[in-house]
């Protein structure tokens, strides 16, 4: 009975393999497996129907079951190659060679002389095998084969590749697969099906390897066809061992039934197939089924939501999130590569509060270790390998402390870019090799996700920061302050501006190179300072930016000054007269104290550096209403810009007076209520200063209107008004021509803009308009509406108070209208 159960068993093992591996995502090794499979299939099944007695005959059978054995050994060697890494192909020719050899000896009768068939005592046959000298070849073959292997292995793990452990069910293979075939050489042995049974314990310690190693997931591989395969095998088997006694204890005990005999034997051929089936598949499902949706669920989720973003922040939490779902551990980190150096830095796990000062350094065994490995592995395997020997004492300890229990690599393209730790795992199975081949999906599917982050953050901060400076540029620090701003609305924030001062001179006398490497040691300066939360940008040419959450304005002018300090210490030249000292003018400004939203804290702060600029350079002016306001390293000098041009303005005024005295009275006016409400609202007195020149500047570009039109006694036409707003780019074509006013032409600009976007040049709207601007519309439509007109009357000062706060919120800023209509009320 062994003789034929063995074979049948061995040969039910082999295809049910062989079918499992079917569906599986085939590789090299995989590949060389399956065709191993075949050769045992062969091997098995030719020894099975040989022992059976099957058509067309022993002899036949025999050599179908002897060339399967004895075409393994080979195939055997290059799997072990594949696992191992060998890349050589000298020996595999020889190994192949040699076993083409053998075949053709086997298939021509030269390797047996006879092979005799002798019945027991119970009937059963049994079979002797009479062989040649020649059956000697594949013998040394196989002993050289598992030489070779050993040879393999040994040399693996003394190159630290491998520990012993990864080769025990190996080692365990070859030595059982070369004792059954070398037992089944000798005659009073090979009556027993003893290589047969070998080959079943070398075949399940390669499956085992396969298994572990992940090349395949088993759990995905078990499908429908693999169960009706299952079923159709078990029910052949027990038809050829069971119908015929069936049938003879049918005809013994319902001798009324034997003209029936065939119909019944069907009817239970079929009610035991339906029996395995379910049973089959109910196994297979209480097995397999719900971890596996579970998993594959799992995985399409992840893989679909991952796919939506580009923020690494978002992937992390993703990533650490399936993992924690489906494997049940209390700590997962990431761990993400350091571009600069290459170690690997702790950046995200489960809590947020946990201790994340751990970093793996890129020379460290670890790493090393998961290269070879190139998928999940345990820390517990981990330590009885040499690579644990290797690490520093202060890393073993590392690895204790954090319950680090299990390391997934994140490989893009070979290369490793991450390492997922799980730790704390509380499921009974812990780590299964279903759940390490789920983690290495999960790694697999975020190394795209996670590359893909890495490059748009670079690409993202090539365009963010400065070419020459490599700090952040104007564009990008704007939109950064306003993240900042809207979360420090409960809070202080103060800005600086750092201006050069004759910076254009320092480049003549030096060189644009030698100002180029000024300017990056500027950069440098505040990069030093924005490693304390601040940030830093460069915000012109020669002006750089300085943002400082959470700070007074205290805390700013010390920051400022210790700065400027610098600036003018490490770029200080004494050697001759004629080098120039590097100095600069600072302007700051702190919300909510002197600003009410980032507009004006912009102005503001770009209004006292220019109020640094003109009193003197070298100082740093703070932006408040109070008259003290600044500090210098030289002798102040208070800038009367406007004197220098007053008698230029008068000259061109009075022009106007000749083509329109309204004109000419309406900008003084404009200019002194224009000043009322900036004082009502707190502005600085440089800011007050601009206010009133830029009042009397705003309108003087009517000096290229016609006569006709600015006289005109009816409404203006459409064509006439189109006319008529140009008046206001004629101001500044003109104002631009005296470069120590150009600072006016923001607020003469924007006179006519209104609070709802809709008013001209630029139709720019609320605080998008300068306040200066804000100010000079509110008064010029004041005076407007209650001085005489060509066209009109005057309206009473009431009715255009009525005006200005009807049109508070559309066309005037609703704050400034309020304050102005309470002022002139008072």
């Amino acid at each position: 009975m062994p003789t034929i159960v063995i074979p049948a068993f061995a040969l039910f093992f082999y295809m049910i393999m062989f079918v499992t591996l079917i569906d599986v995502r085939k590789n090299r090794t995989v590949g060389v497996f399956m065709t191993m499979l075949l050769c045992f299939i062969l091997w098995t099944g030719g020894s099975y129907l040989m022992r059976s007695m099957m058509w067309p005959g022993v002899q036949f059978w025999c050599n179908i079951s002897i060339g399967g054995m004895f075409a393994i050994p080979s195939l055997y060697y290059v799997f072990i190659s594949d696992f191992v890494g060998y890349k050589g192909y000298a020996k595999k020719s020889i190994f192949f060679f040699i076993t083409i050899l053998i075949l053709i000896l086997n298939f021509s009768n030269g390797l047996f002389e006879s092979i005799e068939v002798q019945y027991s005592s119970l009937g059963n046959p049994e079979f002797i095998f009479v062989g040649r000298w020649t059956l000697v070849i594949p013998v040394i073959l196989v002993f050289w084969v598992a030489a070779a292997i050993f040879k393999l292995i040994y040399v693996s793990i003394k190159n630290k590749e491998h520990n012993i452990k990864d080769y025990a069910p190996i080692i365990v293979g070859v030595a059982s697969l070369t004792l059954g075939t070398t037992l089944s050489s000798i005659p009073a042995i090979g009556k027993f099906p003893i290589d047969t049974l070998s080959g079943i314990v070398n075949a399940y310690c390669l499956f085992y390897i396969l298994y572990k190693r992940r090349l395949f997931n088993f759990t995905f591989a078990i499908t429908r066809g693999t169960t009706y395969f299952l079923t159709t095998v078990l029910v052949f088997i027990i038809g050829i061992n069971f119908v015929d006694p069936a049938e003879k204890l049918i005809k013994q005990l319902y001798p009324q039934l034997s003209n029936y005999t065939t119909l019944i034997i069907v009817g239970l051929l079929a009610l035991i197939t339906v029996i395995v089936f379910r049973t089959c598949k109910s196994s297979m499902n209480a097995l397999f089924s719900r971890k596996e949706k579970q998993q594959t669920n799992s995985l399409k989720e992840y893989s679909s939501q991952i796919t939506k973003t580009i923020s690494l922040v978002d992937i992390a939490n993703l990533l650490i999130q399936v993992v924690q779902q489906n494997t049940e551990s209390e700590k997962v980190y990431l761990f993400l590569s350091n571009d600069e150096e290459g170690n690997f830095d702790c950046l995200y796990s489960t809590n947020i509060l946990d201790n994340k000062h751990i970093l793996i350094d890129k020379d460290s065994p670890i790493i090393r270790w998961l290269q070879v490995k190139k998928n999940s592995v345990l820390i517990k395997d981990f330590k009885h390998s040499v690579w644990y020997k290797s690490l520093w004492e202060q890393e073993k300890i590392q690895i204790d402390k954090f319950g680090i229990e299990c390391l997934v690599p994140v490989y893009s393209s070979d290369e490793l870019i991450g390492i997922v730790a799980l730790g704390g795992n509380q499921s009974s199975v812990q780590y299964s090799q279903d759940t390490l081949m789920f983690l290495d999906f999960v790694a697999s599917i975020s190394a795209v996700a996670i590359k893909n982050a890495h490059l748009y953050e670079l690409i993202y901060q090539k365009a963010s920061l400065d070419h020459l400076t490599g700090i952040l540029n104007r564009e990008f620090f704007f939109s950064k302050m306003e993240e900042v701003f809207e979360l420090n609305k409960e809070d202080s924030l103060s800005l600086i501006l750092f201006n050069l001062d004759d910076f254009s001179l320092y480049n003549e006398l030096y060189g644009r190179l030698e100002g180029d490497a000024t300017l990056r040691g500027v950069a440098d300066i505040l990069k030093s300072i924005c490693k304390k939360g601040a940030i830093c940008s460069r915000y012109s040419a020669k002006e750089f930016a300085l943002l400082l959450p959470n700070t007074d304005l205290k805390t700013a002018k010390e920051k400022a000054k210790l700065i400027s300090n610098q600036i003018s210490k490490g770029f200080d030249s004494t050697k001759d007269q004629w080098e120039k000292t590097l100095t600069v003018s600072v302007g700051i400004c702190t919300y909510p104290t002197a600003s009410g939203n980032i507009k004006e804290l912009i102005d503001h702060t770009e209004m006292a550096v220019f109020k640094a600029k003109q009193n003197g350079k070298n100082q740093i002016v703070t932006y408040t209403s109070d008259t003290e306001n600044t500090e210098s390293k030289e002798p102040r000098v208070r800038g009367q810009v406007y004197a220098q041009y007053a008698s230029t303005v008068y000259a061109l005024t009075a022009a106007i007076d000749v083509k329109d005295s309204y004109t000419c009275n309406h900008s003084a006016n404009v200019s002194e209520y224009a000043v009322k409400l900036a004082k009502e609202k707190g502005l600085s007195e440089e800011h007050i200063e601009l206010i009133k020149e830029a009042g009397l500047l705003h309108d003087i570009g009517k000096i290229g209107i016609p006569e006709d039109i600015l006289n005109k006694v009816s409404s203006l036409t459409d064509e006439e008004y189109e006319v008529m707003k140009k008046h206001v780019e004629n101001s500044i074509s003109i104002i631009r021509h005296l470069p120590s006013l150009k600072y006016v032409i923001p607020a003469v600009l924007g006179h006519h803009e209104r609070w709802d976007g809709k008013g001209y040049p630029r139709r720019i709207k609320k605080e998008e308009i300068p306040i200066a601007a804000r100010c000079l519309c509110i008064a010029d439509s004041y005076d407007a509406m209650t001085t005489k007109r060509s066209y009109r009357d005057p309206l009473p000062k009431e009715v255009a108070l009525m005006e200005i706060e009807k049109g508070a919120g559309t066309q005037f800023d609703p704050e400034l209208a309020k304050l102005f209509v309470n002022m002139m009320r008072n």
